[in-house]
């Protein structure tokens, strides 16, 4: 009776304690659910503004027409480079009448407009902070910095810009917002604010800032396209010797097939046809020493050889032309089409207009002009037809052809899209065959693995 008497007490006891611990953990998911469900609905009406701030940190800045018209200074280094040509593209014949012009060039950006934007920058941040936190936390840095614009539809052509800290949209990029656009826009924004960042970056690329004043280009530099994301015009080019184990390019060219391949410091052509029975082998060796260093006051002489040889054999490596071109701009530049043509020598590049009073700031040509240097180190150019940027294969290849290739501070921000493009997992990359791009690509990740 006993024995009876205290196993029905411990079963009680163990029935107790088991009904205690589904009855606590029932309440305790209750009770998360209910948070849950209180957070989701929180969440639920948080604006997008509201979320920005609360997941991170962030608000966006936008100025209304009459916050952005002071963007706008007479007296800016922009407004004093425009000359004949770069006033006849904006439809003005002086400086003060385009000053009236450009402050009258803005709009406000509505409530919706800015809804729409915050909840872009929401779900793009998410996006990025999924893939990569370095790059996140970059990203974010700079939009903490800098405000929205609208520009009119004539300012600037509709290109979208930067003055200051201020990035000027077009209006249609407040009802679809761009994501490489923004992107684009915000390395300019990094570009103004701390230049010593890309210092070395465009030497690695082949880009070399020269002070002294070029002898042959007085009749181009007045034809040169103003533009207030690149202002300086003394930026040449040179294709780089790199300093890692892809350094130049080894090309391979079999019927049907283009092959490229990477080595130290050769270039080397094979031309081979059917099974390579017929084998022709034509080497470049190319030294080439490159000083791109923009403060660096003592310029070093580079000594170069160049062999050319001529192969009977050639495959065309065409890279798809962007931008049409009538007969009389074929005819007027040469058709430059050896792809290392470019080895020993420094290129000033830049979107040059077609005449003196252009009707449109589209009203171009993108132009390369081979500089010849003296004995003091100062460079020259000899008037020689100009070459299409587009027909400079090294160029091209390097780079790769687009829009925006004209200048260091252009190229690298169509860098920055295609990499952001890379963060996000785009599956039509092309962009992965061109070393420049390799080579931003390396240092910006070490940079931002470093300071963010």
């Amino acid at each position: 009776m006993n024995w009876f008497i205290i196993l029905f007490c411990i079963l009680s006891i163990c029935l107790y304690l088991i009904t205690k611990y589904y009855l606590v953990n029932s309440d305790y998911k209750e009770l998360k659910n209910t948070e849950q469900i209180e957070y989701f609905e929180i969440e639920q009406n948080r604006t997008s503004k509201e979320k920005l701030m609360f997941h991170h940190s962030i608000t966006i800045h936008y100025l209304n027409k009459n916050e952005s018209a002071k963007l706008v200074k007479i007296n800016s280094e922009y407004m004093q480079n425009m000359n004949q040509a770069n006033l006849s593209a904006r439809n003005c014949l002086s400086i003060n009448e385009l000053y009236e012009k450009y402050k009258t060039a803005f709009d406000t950006i509505t409530e919706e407009e800015k809804e729409r934007t915050d909840e872009f920058i929401l779900n793009l941040l998410n996006n990025i902070k999924r893939f990569n936190t370095h790059y996140y936390n970059y990203v974010s840095k700079w939009l903490k910095q800098i405000s929205f614009a609208k520009g009119k539809y004539w300012l600037e052509s509709g290109m979208p810009h930067t003055l200051e800290n201020t990035i000027i949209m077009d209006a249609n990029w407040f009802t679809e917002p761009r994501k490489t656009t923004l992107l684009h826009e915000l390395t300019h924004i990094h570009q103004r604010n701390v230049e010593f960042d890309f210092e070395d970056l465009y030497q690695e690329l082949g880009y070399y800032y020269t002070q002294n004043y070029i002898k042959g280009l007085e009749v181009i530099l007045p034809l040169n396209r103003n533009n207030p994301d690149g202002l300086s015009k003394n930026w040449l080019w040179k294709m780089p010797q790199l300093n890692n184990t892809t350094n130049t390019t080894n090309t391979t060219n079999t019927t049907n097939t283009t092959n490229t391949t990477n080595t130290t410091n050769t270039t080397n052509t094979n031309n081979t046809t059917n099974n390579n029975k017929n084998n022709t082998t034509n080497t470049t060796n190319t030294t080439n020493t490159t000083n791109n260093n923009k403060n660096n006051k003592n310029t070093t002489n580079n000594n170069t050889t160049n062999n050319n040889t001529t192969n009977n054999n050639t495959t065309n490596n065409n890279t798809t032309n962007k931008y049409t071109t009538n007969n009389n701009t074929t005819n007027k530049y040469t058709n430059n089409t050896d792809i290392f043509n470019s080895n020993n020598n420094y290129w000033w590049i830049g979107a040059v207009f077609k005449s003196v009073n252009p009707n449109s700031l589209f009203d171009t040509d993108l132009l390369a002009l081979k500089l010849d240097r003296d004995k003091d180190g100062n460079f020259y150019y000899l008037k020689q037809q100009p070459t299409l940027l587009n027909n400079l294969k090294s160029f091209i290849i390097f780079f790769g052809e687009n829009l925006n290739n004209y200048h260091p501070n252009e190229m690298t921000a169509k860098f920055a899209e295609f990499y952001l493009l890379d963060i996000l997992s785009d599956k039509n990359r092309n962009y992965d065959n061109y070393e420049g791009y390799k080579v931003y690509k390396k240092y910006f990740e070490n940079m931002i693995k470093k300071y963010y």
